[in-house]
Order: structure tokens, then sequence, then C-alpha cells
């Protein structure tokens, strides 16, 4: 990036035209550096075999927890089962 200024004790700073050039430039190292993070981010994704399998892993907890949530619900009709044999008696 052009972070530099220059050394030139009579500099008077930049002209329109420069000013121009530096932002676009900053602009468009910025979007270079974003598209080279996001393509990083996803061959390390791909590459890692932990994260391969998230989407594995999502499913498998979500059938845990479907499973889970039929247990509960069979334990609290079993006890709402016992609970009215024992008024009816």
């Amino acid at each position: 990036m052009l972070t530099t200024l220059p050394d030139n004790k009579n500099w008077r700073g930049y002209n329109l035209r420069e000013l121009r050039y530096r932002r676009a430039r900053v602009a468009a190292d910025l979007q270079a550096q974003r598209i080279m993070l996001s393509r990083r981010t996803e061959a390390l994704r791909r590459s890692n075999p932990v994260t391969r399998s998230w989407n594995s892993m999502r499913d498998l907890f979500s059938i845990i927890g479907y499973a889970n949530s039929a247990v509960l619900a069979f334990q609290l009709v079993r006890r709402l089962r016992s609970l009215w044999r024992s008024f009816r008696h």
C-alpha cells in the first residue's frame, strides 16, 4: 500500500488527480486482500477434516436432539399414564 509521504521539505501535498489515484489504489488493494483471505479460508476449510465434516456433525447433533426429545416424551407419557391409573383407582 502507499503509506509513505514524500521526504521533500517543499512538498505542498497531493493534487486531486494523485489523491484519486491513491484512493483507487488503496481500495483495489483492500479488495484483493479480501478476496485472498476468503480463498485462504475456504482452502483451509476444505483441507481440514474437522471442518469438512461440520455438515455431518450438524446432522448428527440434530438427530440426537430429536432422539432426546422422543425419549423425554416417552418418559413423560409413561409417568402421566401411571398418574392417570392411580387417579382412576
